[in-house]
């Protein structure tokens, strides 16, 4: 339904965005025969790998995680909606067949240091898999 892949990336906590249709930044919005909307967002310029009308299956790689919008900070924003929208769409509960943990941020401000010299205080785990379900927050994740 919808590719943006031109939006530049920002440094940490420092968008300029305030207009609506670039709030996503580079994102992929594939619309189901049903009417639901799967929107990935936030992406890498230049890395997104379809185009508008391609039919995309599951497992395929979309693009690369990014900085790009209105963000505090790299990351895929992933949200599911009715419609084609995604402004106005109704948000839907959904999570994923199966995915592995490999570590999570013990806060949100791990994950965004208020200085760019302050390391992002990431911790490891033995990488283990959940099926079903959504991720708790702030845990970092593999789909492979």
């Amino acid at each position: 339904t919808s590719v943006m892949n031109d939006q530049r990336e920002w440094p940490l906590g420092q968008s300029e965005i305030t207009a609506k249709k670039y709030a996503a930044g580079n994102h992929v919005v594939v619309t189901m025969a049903n009417g639901i909307s799967y929107v990935f967002a936030h992406l890498q310029p230049g890395s997104v790998r379809v185009r508008l009308g391609d039919t995309v299956t599951t497992g395929q790689v979309l693009g690369l995680a990014g900085n790009s919008g209105i963000t505090g900070g790299p990351h895929l924003h992933m949200h599911v909606v009715t419609g084609s929208d995604i402004f106005q769409g109704q948000g839907i509960p959904w999570g994923f067949d199966r995915y592995t943990v490999t570590g999570y941020f013990p806060t949100i401000a791990d994950l965004t240091p208020d200085e760019p010299s302050n390391p992002i205080n990431r911790v490891d785990v033995p990488p283990y898999e959940v099926r079903g379900g959504y991720p708790q927050e702030l845990r970092i994740i593999d789909f492979a």
